[in-house]
């Protein structure tokens, strides 16, 4: 793919030494931009991989709150760097038969939009506990929320809900893949 080629040689360039501070911005800037391409490009991709009837889950036996407590370590530096406080609440160890890679997109993005529309100082929070049909996976946080009236809106493709904070606007796809993720699980995911 053209813009891995294009991230691999901007790596290998700022690994070289041989630019002036200008330059380097310029290159992060390159960088910066050619991976939040990638992301939109493939999170278009999950979405037609959706779309697919044939796709299915591939559920196996995992630990379940490992997944979940993976998925928020990935985000514990950002949030440190934006000011928020960071409480994971997952137990030990819990088995489950699920999808892996599958669910840790869907807490992913669910942790990615509440650090974006969290203001600095406040909180962010990512629990598993049990609920009434299994496990609960709850990401919750101070942002503003999400009006009543958008709360279905959301999970529509390039759709997104108020912003107060005014966070960075981003593609609309993360909560739409995010609910067809867990539907093909068996799973609800809600707002």
């Amino acid at each position: 793919m053209p813009l891995t080629l294009l991230l691999s040689r901007a790596d290998r360039l700022l690994d070289s030494g041989g630019l002036d501070a200008g330059q380097l911005v310029d290159l992060r800037e390159v960088r910066a931009c050619a991976l939040t391409v990638l992301k939109r490009v493939n999170e278009l991709l999950d979405l037609a991989r959706l779309d697919d009837k044939g796709w299915r889950a591939e559920p196996a036996d995992r630990d379940l709150a490992l997944v979940v407590r993976e998925s928020a370590g990935a985000f514990a530096a950002l949030a440190a760097r934006r000011g928020l406080r960071w409480e994971v609440r997952v137990p030990a160890s819990w088995p489950a038969r699920i999808d892996e890679e599958k669910l840790a997109t869907v807490v992913s993005n669910l942790l990615a939009n509440a650090v974006k529309f969290t203001p600095h100082g406040g909180v962010v929070r990512c629990s598993l506990s049990p609920g009434p049909h299994g496990a609960r996976i709850e990401v919750a946080d101070s942002g503003p929320g999400v009006p009543a009236p958008e709360r279905t809106e959301v999970f529509g493709r390039f759709r997104q809900g108020g912003c107060a904070t005014g966070a960075p606007v981003g593609s609309g796809l993360g909560l739409a893949i995010a609910r067809r993720l867990c539907s093909l699980q068996g799973g609800y995911l809600s707002v």
